[in-house]
């Protein structure tokens, strides 16, 4: 492959958020055999810098694949991210091929999947599906999606909430679920790396479930898995 290749990520205040972000690029970069940057909207750091500086770092190529690390086409996917990339290449003279968001991609589908049968969802659960939150319908709309691909495997009713923005918010999501008066509830932090929002995901939902007497089961997000590094690492693969 020539050219090189960059991720960018939302960024975080959390430093486990950051060491994450971190370890994923050293990943992907061992997978492919190249040093992989990186570069975040918010929250730059000595090693996570903004995303103009870390086109600025590979500015000797003529060619460099982007990567957003991002799992729906929000504002940030469709808007802000691009804006940066053309930026780079007027500023910078180089060819930006932009990566898509992650989207309803079988391979975090997959990951998600694999991991509710390890819990032996079955009938008599609730999947409480988490996501970050959008204030686009579109990304709103592909959250609902993945949700709804992962409970058809296991044939039990969904509820979608978000950690974040978007309504509904935690506490209605798993006051919806309770609705359907589960044997369990199964809470899926649909979320690429940990911080506050992953943590706020446990804290929210564990009081609620305990005052109604349900068992809930809060699985991990979705991290650095092998799934996430693959998938990265074929998207820069197709960018170069």
């Amino acid at each position: 492959m020539s050219g090189a290749a960059v991720l960018l990520g939302h960024g975080s205040p959390d430093p486990a958020g950051q060491a994450e972000l971190g370890e994923l690029g050293t990943l992907v970069g061992r997978r492919l055999g190249l040093e992989v940057g990186l570069g975040v909207l918010e929250f730059p750091t000595a090693g996570l810098p903004g995303l103009d500086e870390a086109f600025a770092a590979v500015r000797d190529h003529r060619r460099v694949a982007a990567q957003p690390l991002l799992l729906f086409d929000g504002l940030h996917g469709r808007h802000d991210i691009p804006a940066a990339a053309a930026s780079a290449t007027g500023r910078l003279g180089v060819e930006v091929r932009l990566g898509s968001a992650f989207g309803c991609d079988p391979a975090l589908i997959g990951l998600a999947v694999a991991r509710l049968a390890g819990q032996g969802l079955g009938a008599g659960d609730v999947l409480l599906f988490v996501g970050r939150g959008s204030s686009e319908p579109l990304a709103r709309g592909q959250a609902t999606r993945v949700a709804g691909a992962v409970a058809a495997e296991f044939g039990v009713d969904q509820v979608v909430c978000y950690t974040g923005i978007s309504r509904p918010s935690l506490g209605e999501g798993i006051e919806a679920a309770l609705g359907h008066r589960p044997r369990r509830i199964l809470a899926l932090p649909y979320l690429l790396h940990t911080g506050v929002l992953v943590r706020r995901v446990g804290q929210v939902l564990a009081p609620l479930a305990e005052r109604h007497g349900t068992e809930l089961v809060v699985l991990p997000h979705i991290g650095n898995a092998d799934e996430l590094v693959d998938l990265v690492a074929r998207r820069l693969e197709s960018l170069l």
